[in-house]
């Protein structure tokens, strides 16, 4: 039995299956025709190979060019209708990296879809159920749906002597010389087929990588010289190669961090202590210095190579330096950099103007320090010493009592209270004595006891 489709539009052929011994074949019959190439047999059986090349298809009376190929063990090609429009051709086949099973059907059978649509809709590929000629190889025949009408089609293997040509196969990469481990970027859009397309590309690297990607990237992690090559493969079967590109990876050059070296200038005095920085003495290997980063352990912060931070209350700090280079790296990674620099503010002596009173009797005295204006008392006990060779009484400050005041600093203050101007002592924490410049006035008391007053205080 013979199953044909007549061609619609120019109604003079018919193309379909046929069955022998429950096998379907191809045919084609075309009114008043003649076979181009008469019987032409070839003898064996079915491969993936008979299958490609170039056809001249007529598929109910349209008529377009189809081209199958084969590219990494697929079966793909594309179909030039008769305005010139190229369209994807998808297949499926029996080869050896698709075994089918028998169900499918016999080894000449091949389904063509084409994207007519031009999308990436694989829904709407038309499909063509052909199978080749197993006496000839030459054509193939079969049945092709739209809108679910069957219809016959034929393509016949086009034998006209043509010269193939070869791609040319070029490309491009950047960065070809540098240190490892060097990543070259490579791209092949310069490579071109003039009468067909590029199927497989291959890229050969001299240290044994390769891809088939169109733009793929190498690694070159030690150094030396080495060459990449590119192969392409077209739809005819045609390679070619391209000229080598070398590519030279250098020993990559050891970067040093700087050095931070820096000056604090004073480290010790009473607040408000302004202190001066200079990091002029810091290094740099191999480059130049770019930024300079002064920290101080009470959160004040500067910048540049010469700086000054002011340190207001009384304590124990830490400055530090960090530098960073042209490269990027840091001081803070070099252990030849100084360490942080300790800076020691105390409480400055104090100008102070108070009034003290004395009730003095043979018993100890109370002494009271009152600031001028204000309520804010300062009291010490006095302890008696004895008299002086001059008859004179001789008494101690003792069990200095600090309630609130600016002189705060701990002292022993000696007084020779008599009858005549007393003279003040004070005695430092370390034990050493400074002058103090007092200003005294005598004041009768009502209950007959002396009364000093101490007009203005001066600690030098």
């Amino acid at each position: 039995m013979f199953e044909g489709y007549l061609f619609t539009r120019t109604k003079d052929a018919v193309a379909g299956i046929t069955w022998w011994n429950n096998i379907p074949f191809g045919f084609y019959a075309q009114k008043n025709g003649s076979f181009a190439g008469g019987a032409n047999f070839a003898s064996g059986t079915i491969t993936t190979a008979h299958f490609l090349g170039k056809y001249n298809m007529n598929h109910d009376g349209w008529k377009g060019k189809l081209s199958l190929w084969q590219s990494n063990g697929a079966v793909i090609g594309s179909y030039t209708d008769g305005n010139g429009a190229v369209h994807n051709v998808r297949t499926v086949l029996r080869t050896a990296s698709n075994p089918l099973p028998n169900t499918w059907g016999p080894d000449h059978k091949i389904e063509l879809y084409i994207d007519f649509a031009d999308t990436a809709n694989a829904n709407d590929d038309q499909k063509f159920e052909a199978y080749l000629f197993t006496q000839t190889k030459d054509a193939m025949a079969g049945v092709t749906w739209w809108n679910n009408t069957p219809y016959g089609f034929y393509a016949e293997k086009d034998t006209t002597p043509v010269m193939l040509k070869a791609p040319q196969t070029k490309f491009s990469a950047t960065l070809l010389n540098g240190v490892a481990p060097l990543v070259v970027t490579l791209d092949s859009s310069e490579s071109s087929d003039e009468d067909g397309r590029i199927v497989n590309y291959k890229w050969l690297a001299s240290d044994g990588q390769t891809s088939s990607d169109r733009a793929p990237k190498f690694t070159f992690k030690a150094p030396g010289n080495y060459t990449i090559t590119l192969i392409t493969t077209d739809n005819d079967g045609l390679t070619t190669q391209s000229d080598p590109v070398e590519v030279h990876v250098a020993v990559p050059q050891i970067q040093f961090a700087p050095v931070a070296k820096f000056s604090v200038t004073p480290q010790s005095g009473v607040a408000p202590l302004k202190v001066t920085l200079d990091g002029s003495a810091s290094t740099d290997a191999d480059g130049s210095i770019i930024s300079y980063q002064w920290t101080a352990s009470d959160g004040q912060t500067a910048i540049g190579k010469q700086a000054s931070l002011t340190f207001s209350k009384a304590g124990d700090y830490k400055i530090s330096l960090t530098v960073k280079d042209n490269d990027g790296l840091s001081s803070a990674s070099n252990s030849a950099s100084d360490a942080p620099k300790s800076i020691q503010v105390s409480t400055a002596f104090v100008d102070c103007t108070v009034k003290v009173s004395a009730d003095y009797a043979m018993s100890i005295p109370v002494v009271k320090f009152e600031t001028p204006g204000t309520p804010i008392i300062l009291s010490a006990n006095f302890e008696f010493l004895g008299f002086r060779a001059d008859g004179k009484l001789f008494w101690k400050v003792s069990n200095y009592a600090e309630t609130a005041s600016q002189c705060n600093d701990p002292a022993v203050l000696s007084a020779n209270l008599a009858l005549h101007l007393p003279k003040a002592v004070y005695t430092d924490p370390k034990g050493e004595q400074v002058p103090l410049v007092a200003d005294f006035q005598f004041m009768p008391s009502a209950d007959g006891n002396l009364i000093w007053e101490l007009t203005h205080l001066v600690i030098q």
